[in-house]
């Protein structure tokens, strides 16, 4: 069922797409400016987050939160579809062997000889039930 959602103050569930989406968005941005290993990067109440490792350094300076922010716009203003992937355990296991993080939610999350689901937007491809 297609329905169309506004992101008004009565739409929980629109404001729940828009902050999903740019979590993915924000994933991108960090993957691309720092590479970052991604972990999770859910919707939450008033907005979004991604945890990401970024080795053993103080965090993200001013000047790298501006890179990143760059980049984030850079990305919603190349209007970059959303393109939802099926593929098995196995290919997400190689799609993700770089990273320890998502290799470990494949593993205890997928069952064997299952499939999931990824999303790709832009270059960015991450797990995502949808």
């Amino acid at each position: 069922k297609v329905s169309i959602l506004t992101f008004d103050s009565d739409d929980e569930a629109a404001k729940a797409v828009f902050w999903h989406s740019s979590a993915h968005v924000l994933g991108q941005s960090l993957e691309h400016n720092h590479g970052a290993l991604l972990t999770i990067g859910p919707p939450i109440a008033g907005g979004f987050y991604y945890d990401a490792y970024m080795g053993d350094g103080d965090g993200i300076s001013e000047k790298q939160l501006d890179e990143l922010e760059t980049e984030f716009k850079a990305s919603v203003k190349r209007k970059e579809k959303f393109e939802r992937l099926v593929v098995t355990k196995d290919e997400a296991l190689e799609l993700f062997q770089y990273s320890p993080f998502k290799t470990a939610l494949i593993t205890a999350k997928v069952p064997e000889h299952s499939r999931t689901t990824v999303y790709r937007n832009g270059d960015l491809i991450d797990l995502c039930m949808g």
